[in-house]
């Protein structure tokens, strides 16, 4: 990842307050999460970046004293409102598994007895002309969009003349 980096503590803030009150992150208490904001053109397979969870190395373990990072596109984040920062905190949060031993407990890692983490990906991935053909035509499609239907929605504009983010809600 190229770009600059620098302490984000809004971000922190907003998952030290996630962590503490979403039941869904209960194994993810234990562990160090910093925060970066990331600044510069920031794209992926044609994509605008929002953000990224990364779990770190152990040499980044031991410099840091944390276990993961998650990075946010700082040129995005300023079009955020409120809720759709703590959105994309929790959207980043989801990618992390706390894996389990064979009794059930967090696994620890064994130098620092600090927490293990891995990545896990998104729950549904598909392409809108799938959908706009075939409908909700898998399992997880139906599941997600039924999710969607229980939660006000978001909504996100990237103009392509000057590269600005435009978030709207829609009911």
């Amino acid at each position: 990842m190229s770009g600059s980096y620098e302490q984000a503590d809004e971000v922190i803030m907003i998952i030290q307050r996630i962590l503490k009150s979403e039941n869904e992150f209960k194994d993810l208490k234990n562990c160090n999460i910093i925060a970066r904001f990331r600044t510069g053109n920031w794209n992926s397979k044609g994509r605008q970046v929002l953000g990224r969870a990364k779990v770190l190395t152990a040499l980044e373990r031991y410099e840091t004293k944390a276990e993961a990072v998650i990075i946010i596109n700082k040129n995005a984040w300023q079009f955020l409102d409120d809720r759709m920062k703590e959105a994309l905190v929790t959207h980043e949060l989801c990618h992390y598994l706390v894996p389990t031993d064979k009794h059930g407990s967090p696994k620890l890692n064994k130098n620092d007895k600090r927490p293990v983490l891995q990545i896990c990906g998104h729950d549904i991935e598909e392409f809108q002309l799938v959908v706009k053909k075939y409908g909700l035509w898998m399992t997880n499609t139906r599941e997600f969009f039924d999710a969607a239907r229980q939660g006000e929605q978001l909504s996100m504009e990237t103009s392509k003349e000057n590269n600005v983010v435009y978030l709207h809600m829609v009911n």
